[in-house]
């Protein structure tokens, strides 16, 4: 019985890590270092409830909560301008041949505060409803769609209209 356990652990793990780690990338700003102890952290947690969380219908949604929670909590997150970031992650660049847009963009993601950052992160990248990130972040629905009306205006604000329009395409 135990062995079944792991071996299912192994399998969680290897599917639910790269999809936590890009997420937690995001939201350290491109700390890659940051982002992987959250990971790490973020399974060892599992792993100590793992019979419980095994049970559990909707297991992945429960370990972004745990990871969510971790990132949100901590206390080492460096002030933004201090991360640099070598190579963004892809999927949140609607223009992938434009690297100065997607680091424009990257950047204002950065600058957000943690919770505005981490609704852009679940409702955006992770493509969540407002109530999933609602329930992820463990704050109210009317909670998510203020921060994430105000994360929005500040990204209207900060990015070029260029960006805004497509381009001008």
């Amino acid at each position: 019985m135990m062995r079944r356990s792991e071996e299912d652990f192994d399998r969680f793990v290897a599917a639910r890590s790269v999809p936590l780690y890009r997420t937690a990338l995001l939201m350290y700003g491109g700390d890659r270092a940051s982002a992987a102890d959250a990971v790490q952290t973020t399974m060892v947690e599992l792993w100590r409830r793992w019979p419980r969380v095994r049970a559990m219908e909707r297991a992945d949604a429960y370990a972004k909560r745990v990871l969510m929670t971790s990132v949100l909590r901590d206390r080492r997150q460096q002030p933004a301008s201090v991360v640099a970031v070598a190579e963004p992650p892809e999927r949140i660049d609607p223009r992938p041949h434009d690297p100065a847009m997607r680091h424009d963009l990257l950047a204002v993601i950065r600058e957000l505060p943690r919770m505005q950052r981490a609704v852009v992160v679940l409702r955006y990248y992770e493509d969540l409803t407002e109530a999933q990130t609602a329930e992820t972040l463990g704050i109210s629905v009317g909670t998510v769609k203020s921060h994430c009306s105000r994360a929005l205006e500040t990204m209207r604000r900060a990015l070029p209209h260029e960006y805004l329009s497509g381009g001008g395409q």
